[in-house]
């Protein structure tokens, strides 16, 4: 193998490390990331609350329905069960009724309304809470798959830095130290590969002299625009 093509084996084994660091790093983010559970649990405590509220609004409609009726059951009693003799009084008491038939009127309203609100309401909670549980499972399935990625990625990074040991331990020194030199400056893209005579990073077309040296095996050169390692396959 020529001295570039160790460099550019080198540098995939470089590319594919980094490539899985960056997918474990999202792996992590992922993993720790709570946010669309803590939202769906906000709209499930909010419904929560705003139902507790209606249920006791409701339960006050039904209790005020109650006792206008209960009201209303003893002023009958009294207007129509013939203790009551006096006509004033009995027309007291009619007016009494009218009264309380017609309050008992609004209120039977207003329990109608809380009884829709209410009914409104726990289609709501009940809304939020099914969220709330697609959202548990799907993270729930989304992790155990992303765990099980993690795995691989994590055993795949470990063959890799041990071939990537072997492989630096094939290079030449001083290209070793070449190749680290251009990491601080390019990154993992160090080794340019030659596309249609010119250089695959900059696209600079080479001279024949250019080509020529970069196709000696023996030789590391270098790009004269972009200063990449120009590497020359087969």
């Amino acid at each position: 193998m020529s001295r570039t093509s160790d460099l550019y084996r080198l540098q995939s084994l470089d590319c594919d490390l980094t490539h899985n660091h960056n997918r474990l790093e999202e792996i992590e983010q992922i993993l720790s990331d709570s946010a669309e559970r803590t939202a769906a649990q906000a709209v499930l405590e909010k419904e929560e609350a705003a139902l507790k509220d209606v249920r006791s609004a409701h339960s006050r409609a039904e209790h005020d329905v109650e006792s206008q009726r209960s009201k209303l059951k003893h002023n009958e009693t009294l207007l129509y069960g013939g203790g009551v003799t006096n006509p004033k009084e009995l027309e007291d008491l009619q007016k009494e009724n009218l009264s309380l038939r017609k309050h008992l009127s609004t209120l039977e309203d207003r329990l109608l309304e809380a009884m829709i609100e209410l009914e409104t309401h726990e289609e709501s909670f009940e809304q939020a809470q099914a969220n709330l549980e697609l959202v548990e499972q799907r993270l729930e399935n989304q992790h155990l798959d992303l765990t099980n990625e993690k795995k691989g990625l994590l055993d795949a990074v470990a063959r890799l830095r041990e071939d990537r040991g072997s492989m630096a331990g094939k290079i030449v020194p001083e290209d070793l130290s070449l190749y680290t030199k251009l990491q601080e400056e390019y990154g993992n893209r160090v080794i340019s590969r030659l596309e249609d005579d010119s250089c695959g990073a900059c696209g600079l077309q080479l001279a024949r002299s250019a080509l020529q040296e970069a196709r000696n095996s023996n030789t590391i050169s270098r790009c004269p625009q972009c200063g990449r390692i120009l590497f020359a396959a087969g």
